[in-house]
This record gives C-alpha cells, sequence and structure tokens, in this order.
C-alpha cells in the first residue's frame, strides 16, 4: 500500500519549470531561492542549462517577483504535474 501511495504522490506532484534560452548561474539560482517565500528545492541539469525545476507550483505573483528580482534573465515559467510528465526535460534529482 505504501508503493502506491508514493507513485501517486510523484504523479500529482506540481513542480514548476523555469527556462531561458542562457544558463543559470549558481548566483541566479541563489536569488530564486531567496526570493520564493517558505523556501524551496531546486533541481538542474548539466545537459539542460537553461531549465530548473523548482519543487512546487509557483503563483502568477511568485513568478513576477522572480522576474523583478532577475530582469536580466528573460524567463519563462510552466506548471508541470507529475514526475513522469514528457514536458520535463530530465528527471528531477529532488524524487
Amino acid at each position: 500500500m505504501f508503493g502506491l501511495d508514493v507513485k501517486e504522490k510523484k504523479r500529482k506532484a506540481k513542480m514548476t519549470m523555469l527556462t531561458r534560452e542562457q544558463e543559470w548561474s549558481p548566483s541566479a539560482i541563489e536569488v530564486i531561492q531567496r526570493t520564493l517565500v517558505g523556501g524551496c528545492i531546486i533541481s538542474s541539469h548539466p545537459q539542460h542549462p537553461g531549465v530548473v525545476v523548482v519543487f512546487r507550483e509557483l503563483s502568477g505573483d511568485e513568478i513576477k517577483q522572480l522576474q523583478a528580482a532577475l530582469p536580466a534573465f528573460k524567463m519563462s515559467a510552466k506548471v508541470i504535474q507529475g514526475f513522469d510528465n514528457p514536458e520535463l526535460p530530465f528527471v528531477p534529482s529532488f524524487i
């Protein structure tokens, strides 16, 4: 029963994928972590340097705060549901 519960949680989990054309710098990732109230877990992958995945669904206001905190980083944000979602370019390391 426990295994099914974990699978269901992974299928229903919501994340926000932040993408940009250039690589995310470590300092930009730190700004994301400091800007989001309540903290967050972020995953990235060296083969996809323009993508970071935040392990929670960000609100429109939170995305606007990130864009204001990182004005030089033209980014897009998309909420993704499920760790097996084909829109994720990599399996996030927080699972």
